[in-house]
């Protein structure tokens, strides 16, 4: 049975309210979704499969933005193998 599209989006505005967390946009969702599976360390191609788009240059284009703290993560983990790579030639 077709569902109005005001009705879910009432639906979710309801989910959200008694969550209490602040208001989002539907759209929003699959931005969230994709950061949040960029933070888990999920892989490009399974978010782009996630988020239904054709190639993962289209998912990295639109979704390239990322939070301060995953470059810094990124950084530290590069650091890491350097120093993990001189211990393991001394």
């Amino acid at each position: 049975m077709p569902v109005h599209p005001r009705n879910r989006f009432r639906a979710m505005q309801a989910l959200i309210a008694k969550a209490n967390v602040p208001p989002i946009r539907f759209h929003d969702l699959r931005h969230t979704r994709a950061t949040l599976l960029f933070q888990a360390d999920a892989h490009s191609k399974i978010v782009s499969e996630r988020l239904g788009h054709i190639s993962v240059g289209l998912t990295l284009d639109v979704y390239s933005h990322t939070p301060p703290g995953m470059q810094r993560e990124a950084v530290g983990r590069l650091d890491a193998l350097c120093a993990a790579s001189q211990t393991d030639t001394a």
